[in-house]
């Protein structure tokens, strides 16, 4: 499956992107994945009626992202999402206690690590495995050779 990331700034400009995924590909070929943080105003309520999967995501500062609210309002706007329609939500590892009613939908537990490759990403992804309600892991590494690819590979 292939997940295309709509990182568009403006929420009209979101709904286009997601048609257009819709008519570009098969059921099941994709999803996409919202940066609900690009957006100057996020409003989950964009992803409504999305014609393709939607994960959504808010991403911090520290992990990449733009959202400049407080972090109870990012964790509601996600939570809002998946009311809204979303199929997953994209969350940081270290909030994932913080999400419990959520998790009964589906997360997907990430890491963004933007400095390097952590040695050991097996010790990074494991604690998340251990979640029953993580559908998936993901990490976000900067890979500085080619140890560091093969590691992640």
């Amino acid at each position: 499956m292939i997940v295309a990331v709509v990182h568009e700034r403006d929420p009209a400009a979101v709904v286009a992107a997601l048609r257009d995924l819709g008519a570009r590909f098969a059921p099941g070929q994709v999803m996409a994945e919202v940066r609900l943080d690009a957006l100057p105003a996020p409003d989950p309520e964009i992803i409504a009626g999305s014609p393709v999967p939607v994960i959504a995501t808010c991403r911090r500062p520290e992990d990449g992202g733009a959202f400049v609210g407080s972090e109870p309002e990012r964790l509601d706007l996600l939570w809002r999402a998946l009311q809204a329609g979303a199929r997953h939500i994209d969350v940081e590892m270290d909030v994932l206690d913080r999400m419990r009613p959520a998790r009964l939908f589906g997360v997907i537990a990430s890491r963004h690590d933007l400095r390097e490759t952590p040695l050991d990403l097996e010790s990074v992804a494991d604690p998340a495995f251990r979640e029953a309600a993580v559908k998936a892991v993901k990490l976000a590494v900067f890979a500085h050779d080619f140890g560091d690819v093969m590691r992640i590979v």
